[in-house]
């Protein structure tokens, strides 16, 4: 698989799943973890997320602008971890292009000044996806514990690992 192939299926998972659990660093607790919606990944792999610009998330990427943004669709069985910088970016046009009707449960459109965006610039991501449905991958793990041999493991789900 070449490096472009590893990077449109990184793209394509992050962007069908959405839904992350975003890490940081809390000064006061340590390791932080809370879920957050992805509003976009960008053709350089940086990934996009909307924010109340006086949220405690924000002053936790002040303090430590290390990230780790982990997807998770289990009845797919797709996974991505992604970790990098992560800045605050209050620039009105990139709001514009990011921002979707869903967020005006939060914001007052783009022009709020109280939505701001996180941009994590992906440094290192590693993807897990298994294609076969639960049934075929359970079938062929049986069968490597069943007829076994030297060579018998499963090696069913597809994991990658690039740098951006």
């Amino acid at each position: 698989m070449t490096d472009q192939d590893r990077f449109k299926k990184y793209k394509k998972l992050t962007e069908d799943i959405r839904e992350c659990m975003l890490v940081t660093d809390d000064a006061e607790i340590g390791i932080h973890a809370r879920p957050m919606y992805l509003a976009a990944c960008d053709d350089a792999g940086k990934l996009w997320f909307f924010t109340d610009i006086s949220d405690k998330k924000v002053q936790e990427i002040y303090h430590d602008h290390t990230v780790c943004c982990a997807f998770a669709k289990p009845s797919d069985k797709d996974y991505v971890s992604a970790t990098g910088q992560a800045s605050i970016e209050r620039d009105l046009a990139k709001k514009k292009q990011y921002y979707h009707k869903m967020h005006d449960a939060w914001f007052d459109g783009p022009e709020d000044p109280k939505a701001s965006l996180i941009c994590v610039h992906v440094h290192h991501a590693e993807y897990w996806n298994d294609n076969d449905s639960s049934i075929i991958t359970m079938a062929k793990i049986a069968a490597t514990a069943v007829f076994g041999g030297e060579d018998a493991n499963y090696q069913g789900t597809e994991n990658e690992k690039l740098t951006l």
